[in-house]
């Protein structure tokens, strides 16, 4: 009567308990980034209840431009953080770390002191803490609901890195595409290989020169 395993059938039954080893581990990081993909939608659906809410107190969305509606940022990119900003502000979103999804190194930022209205009225999201971009165009709500309101747009920060953005990383959050906040509140998962939705959310979200890049391809 034979004792044991011969080398070849033990090597066998290792071969077949890596690659099952492998799909199991495929499929967990598969539902992990399926996660963050919902966690980062869900913050957008989050975002955008609060702009309408806003809008429903002043008319128009947060947005930037001539300074005429106290936002004047130097840039888009100023813009974008302190049109996001206001949502803190009049606190519709009391958590800011809603602005921060988990698939980004990004650390959010502190709450304000709610009862110290300076503190409160200088609060401003910085492109450390904020990994989403918001609309150049969209002021009032209506109109065309297919136009996108914000997006995952910036690029991931490294916490150990100077926090005036030198040691920012180029990947984006996602790999293959991003979350977009439409008009009409809607919120859908748009793909780096539709270039047609993609380049409509780079004319008019301010985003990441990394996303950018996608368009000029």
């Amino acid at each position: 009567m034979r004792k044991g395993f011969t080398l070849i059938e033990l090597l066998v039954v290792i071969a077949i308990i890596s690659v099952l080893s492998g799909l199991v581990m495929a499929g967990v990081f598969a539902g992990l980034r399926r996660a963050d993909q919902l966690q980062d939608l869900n913050n957008l659906r989050g975002i955008g209840q609060a702009a309408v809410l806003y809008a429903q107190n002043h008319r128009f969305f947060p947005h930037y431009g001539d300074g005429s509606n106290g936002i004047a940022g130097e840039n888009d990119a100023e813009g974008s953080l302190l049109s996001l900003s206001l949502l803190v502000r009049e606190r519709l979103i009391d958590n800011p770390a809603l602005f921060v999804p988990d698939a980004s190194n990004m650390i959010a930022a502190e709450s304000p002191d709610w009862e110290n209205k300076e503190e409160l009225a200088e609060f401003t999201l910085e492109p450390y803490n904020c990994a989403y971009g918001w609309s150049k165009r969209a002021r009032k709500p209506g109109g065309r609901s297919d136009l996108p309101l914000a997006s995952t747009a910036y690029i991931e920060f490294e916490s150990d890195a100077d926090i005036e953005g030198d040691g920012t990383d180029a990947s984006q959050c996602f790999p293959d595409g991003i979350n977009v906040l439409y008009l009409d509140g809607r919120v859908a998962w748009c793909s780096l290989t539709n270039e047609d939705a993609l380049l409509r959310v780079v004319e008019r979200v301010v985003v990441s020169e990394g996303l950018e890049s996608y368009t000029d391809r």
